[in-house]
């Protein structure tokens, strides 16, 4: 998360601790915090894909 977050524009992450990322943002105008929200979000479905709901069901 740390280093996607300093790949976006206007953006640099400058702590993390007891699992807080601190980010300075140079354009306050947007909805930054929604939008990290949605990054967050992002990041763990690729690292954490949904597996389908019932798996016993499949025949061996």
């Amino acid at each position: 998360m740390v280093n996607t977050v300093n790949l976006l524009p206007g953006t640099l992450s400058v702590e993390l601790e007891a699992g807080v990322l601190r980010i300075h943002v140079l354009d306050e105008t947007g909805n930054f915090a929604e939008e990290m929200v949605q990054l967050e979000n992002l990041i763990l479905g690729i690292a954490q894909p949904e597996l389908p709901e019932d798996i016993t069901d499949r025949p061996a």
